[in-house]
């Protein structure tokens, strides 16, 4: 079995971060005070397949802290066991995953040694993508009903963003800026379309494609406004030809 741990890279050189007692971590955001955080294998076997377990970790003054689980059990009385770090604010707050051992997973926040969850949209499943600078946090979550939609979680409430049409059952965010605009990609009608959006003030917006193009997705938006992403023809971001793009929001 390969071993792999997560690495800092710093004035020309590579740190080994070590793990939390396993053979592999990965280390997967950082941010300007050098905080790094990721995922990282533990000691604990998983009880249904006997494979390690990994916990979310931040790394800072060279010392890995494992940040555990949320407490408690799923809403069907199973523990939580996994957990997985996607990202850091400057001020320290991290966002995640939590796995249980019925396969539900949600969403935590993680804040001053405290692990919160952000709880779902109604279903049991809840996958955060991004957190910015004023603790709002991006994702997508699985409703009542079935259906995966982009949502938006500020101060405890989590809120549903929707989809670009009222019968298209797929919307997932994948970033949002310190403004608080929020960017992802969902469904069309069109057979396996799938369009950009970006959502500000309780509005979505279809940003669209290039010209003889019918699908487009976005990868990050920065403070001004400006998103990048990609479009292309059908089934473009697997097979297809797609090309990079650049959309500049009005102010």
């Amino acid at each position: 079995m390969s071993v792999e741990h997560a690495v800092l890279w710093q004035d020309g050189k590579q740190r080994n971060l070590g793990t939390l007692g396993g053979d592999q971590s990965e280390a997967v955001a950082l941010n300007e005070r050098g905080q790094v955080v990721g995922w990282s294998e533990v000691t604990a076997k998983d009880p249904r397949y006997s494979t390690p377990l990994r916990h979310a970790f931040l790394w800072q003054r060279g010392k890995m802290t494992d940040l555990g689980t949320l407490p408690g059990n799923d809403r069907k009385g199973r523990p939580w066991i996994d957990s997985w770090a996607v990202g850091i604010t400057e001020s320290g707050d991290i966002v995640g995953t939590c796995n249980s051992a019925g396969n539900a997973r949600h969403g935590f926040i993680w804040r001053n040694g405290t692990m919160t969850d952000l709880g779902t949209l109604g279903g049991s499943v809840t996958e955060p993508y991004d957190i910015n600078e004023r603790g709002q946090v991006v994702g997508w979550s699985v409703t009542a009903t079935g259906k995966t939609h982009a949502f938006l979680w500020e101060n405890g409430k989590m809120t549903d963003l929707g989809t670009l049409g009222p019968r298209l059952p797929r919307n997932v965010a994948v970033a949002i800026n310190d403004q608080g605009q929020v960017i992802g990609r969902g469904e069309t009608s069109q057979r396996k379309g799938v369009r950009a959006f970006v959502w500000e003030d309780g509005k979505m917006l279809d940003l669209g494609t290039l010209p003889a193009a019918i699908e487009s997705g976005p990868v990050a938006i920065n403070n001004a406004g400006e998103i990048v992403g990609w479009s292309g023809d059908d089934d473009s971001y697997i097979e297809g030809m797609h090309h990079a793009v650049l959309w500049t929001l009005k102010p």
